[in-house]
């Protein structure tokens, strides 16, 4: 500043002040800089995303890949009920793949409620016909190329471990999506 005002004059100085730009701090954004982002967004170059295969759902909601999803509700109001029908319309209708860390059912019991919203047919004896044990099957091998499950068999799973789990079977199966069943099943390390 004082070189400025020696060698340019008081009037040099007073411009570059007025020019002055803050210095940048990492993690604050102006409007401004996503600019080509909200032009793109406005010219419909980014929008609405993939349809979840239930018309009336697609008006409110849609799903992009790479945003994050979180459903909430009191207990036993269907949330898991409603995402694995979802994962299903979405692997049906756009070829998506998913790891599943699902901690209140085992493997066969998800893989049985996968393949009734598959079928659309009942996995279970009931007051509905069953499906056949063919359809049961063909079930199985649907779900097989389409899920994977994300199992803690002798430790205490903490989402570190799980998204180590998760870049795993990004690389070696290409899935999607990553579904978490419940969050707070999760061993969050937290000091004393």
């Amino acid at each position: 500043a004082n070189e400025t005002w020696c060698e340019c004059g008081p009037e040099a100085f007073a411009e570059c002040v007025a020019q002055a730009v803050p210095f940048p701090i990492a993690g604050i954004h102006e409007a401004n800089d996503y600019e080509a982002e909200y032009l793109a967004l406005y010219r419909g170059e980014i929008g609405r995303g993939l349809s979840t295969g239930w018309p009336v759902v697609d008006e409110l909601y849609t799903v992009r890949p790479g945003d994050l999803t979180v459903v909430t509700g009191v207990p036993n109001s269907g949330k898991s009920e409603w995402i694995d029908a979802l994962m299903v319309n979405l692997a049906r209708l756009h070829g998506w793949r998913f790891g599943l860390c699902s901690f209140e059912n085992m493997p066969s019991e998800h893989i049985s409620k996968l393949a009734e919203k598959h079928a659309s047919a009942p996995f279970m004896e009931g007051p509905t016909d069953r499906m056949p044990e063919a359809d049961a099957l063909a079930c199985l091998r649907w779900v097989n190329g389409r899920f994977w499950f994300i199992r803690a068999d002798d430790e205490a799973p903490t989402i570190e471990w799980m998204l180590d789990k998760a870049r795993v079977l990004v690389f070696r199966y290409g899935i999607n999506g990553l579904v978490i069943d419940p969050w707070n099943e999760i061993e969050h390390k937290r000091p004393g």
